[in-house]
């Protein structure tokens, strides 16, 4: 995925639910997406973080993620 920005990822998806508020939003997996894909969009946010947010994972307390907050930096709130 090497398309992650902050505008593709406030974009709709089958793989998750946005949850936004006034600071940033939460990509939360949708119930029927596929859990190694939405694991690897969460590390690509991570990986793409940087001068236009900050991406905080939350783990599905085991080896995945079952959301992930993201925090715009800068004007790209």
């Amino acid at each position: 995925m090497s398309d992650i920005s902050l505008e593709r990822l406030r974009r709709d998806d089958p793989l998750y639910l946005v949850d936004g508020d006034e600071a940033g939003f939460n990509l939360v997996r949708a119930p029927a997406a596929d859990q190694a894909r939405f694991d690897a969009l969460v590390r690509a946010a991570m990986a793409g973080a940087g001068d236009e947010f900050v991406a905080l994972p939350r783990s599905d307390g085991h080896t995945g993620y079952d959301a992930v907050y993201i925090l715009p930096l800068g004007n790209g709130a």
